[in-house]
């Protein structure tokens, strides 16, 4: 007996291919000024925030081994933008300026908040 295999159709070859599918472009959302009317309550409530120059990771020895005048480099290149973290979560980018002797923070980038943050339970 010989077996014979049968061609696939142009049904079968359709059914067979995944349909392709090109994402539409994504562009950035735009900076909206946030809606407060429902947060009056809560406004005068006190967030900490930190600015991030940059993150080192050592070891246990290296840290007890630091004095003064000890160098720590951090993963960041100068000129890169810092983080800004509310709370100890990241909300923006900016840069160091130097105003009156004193440090400050432009902020250059507000980030988006992720999309399940405020969710209810």
């Amino acid at each position: 007996m010989s077996e014979t295999t049968a061609s696939p159709t142009a049904a079968n070859a359709s059914e067979a291919l995944p349909e392709v599918v090109t994402p539409a472009p994504v562009s950035p959302p735009e900076y909206t000024e946030p809606d407060t009317s429902r947060l009056a309550t809560m406004l005068d409530i006190p967030v900490r925030l930190t600015v991030e120059l940059g993150r080192a990771e050592l070891t246990l020895a290296e840290v007890l081994a630091l004095r003064p005048s000890a160098v720590v480099e951090l993963d960041r290149l100068a000129g890169d933008p810092v983080d800004l973290l509310a709370n100890g979560r990241l909300i923006a980018r900016g840069e160091i300026l130097v105003i009156n002797e004193g440090l400050a923070l432009r902020v250059l980038e507000v980030l988006p908040s992720p999309p399940d943050q405020y969710k209810a339970a």
